[in-house]
Order: C-alpha cells, then structure tokens, then sequence
C-alpha cells in the first residue's frame, strides 16, 4: 500500500518531467533542446519573423539527417533574427543558435556590455553559484569573453548548452563518412553476406 501511495504522487512529476518545457520568448533559459519546429513557431509568433520552412505550419517535424551522412539535414533549424535581440533582454547584443537533430543544441548570447560571472548568472536569472544545480534542459553554462577589469574578471559572451555536440568526429561514422555495419543484436542469426 505504502509503494502505492509513493507511486501516486510521484507519477505527476515523472508525467511533467517528459513534457517539453514551454518555450518563453523572453527567458533564453527555456530555449535549449527546445524542438526546432517549436522554436521556430515561437520566432513567427512572438518576434514577427517567419522562416521558410520553421514556422508555426510545419507539422510532424522529424529530423531525418545524422552526424556521419546528411549533415545539412542533421543541424537544420531556424537562425535568432539579428535585429530582434534587444526585444529578449535589453542587455543583449546577439543571440546565435546552434540545431543539432532535430533540437535547439546551444544558446549563445553576446551581451552589449561586460559584466561580472555573478552578474550575469543574476540577469539570466541562473543560480549564482557555479556549482549550483541548472535547469534540466541546460547540460552546461559557459561565461566567456573574459577580461580583467579592476579586481574583477568581466564577460561579455555565455553558452547555453542544452546538450554536448555529436558531430561527424563524435560519433563511429566509418571510413570516410560511412555509416559501419550495425551491430548485430545478441541471439539475432548473422547477416548473410553472399552477393
């Protein structure tokens, strides 16, 4: 009865864990691993900026390329329109975007002025410490762009990364960028090799 009980009020937050996460125009927080499609939808809705195939009418989007082969495909996905970054956060000079399979990989924010690490983990509204847990969509944070200044080091850049990059040379792609034979699964009866 007890594991019942543990299992009823743990179901709800397993259920919200699996939900995207709602994309925030305004919170760039909320943009990593965010769905290309989604993404895209929300740049049409809420920055007046359509792209030709990510808007909000595409439908059913699965990316169909891979690291090794159809790299094109692999990192397709809408660009941050240059001169919509101030309407996110005044503090912003640029926003670049990098789409890997079909999600939104990482975030990348030059900021207008430099700042210290505290102060921009405070305007992005991360926690201060940098060992402090982060969002579940963001893997890492990265402040760069680094200077010193007085007694203190300013930045002016900050990745967002939602997930570690798997590029061709990240992945067994073969030679000259081949996919390799599958592996056969255990207790599967060997592939027949005779042509």
């Amino acid at each position: 009865m007890r594991s019942l009980a543990l299992l009823v009020v743990l179901l709800p937050a397993l259920a919200m864990a699996q939900e995207p996460r709602a994309l925030e125009p305004t919170n760039v927080l909320s943009w990593p691993r965010a769905g290309v499609d989604r993404f895209g939808c929300m740049l049409e809705k809420d920055f007046e900026t359509r792209d030709p195939r990510f808007n909000c009418a595409l439908r059913n989007y699965v990316n169909r390329g891979n690291a090794c082969t159809g790299a094109e495909a692999y990192y397709e996905g809408p660009a941050f329109p240059a001169d919509k970054a101030s309407k996110v956060m005044a503090q912003i000079e640029r926003i670049e975007i990098a789409n890997e399979a079909g999600q939104v990989q990482s975030v990348t924010l030059i900021l207008k002025q430099r700042q210290t690490q505290t102060a921009i983990r405070a305007l992005l509204g991360l926690p201060t410490s940098p060992r402090a847990a982060l969002p579940a969509n963001i893997s890492s944070v990265s402040i760069q762009g680094c200077r010193a200044e007085d007694a203190s080091q300013v930045c002016n850049v900050v990745l967002l990364q939602g997930f570690e990059h798997q590029g061709a040379g990240d992945v067994e792609c073969g030679e000259e960028g081949d996919r390799p034979e599958p592996t056969p699964q255990p207790g599967a009866a060997p592939a027949d090799k005779s042509d």
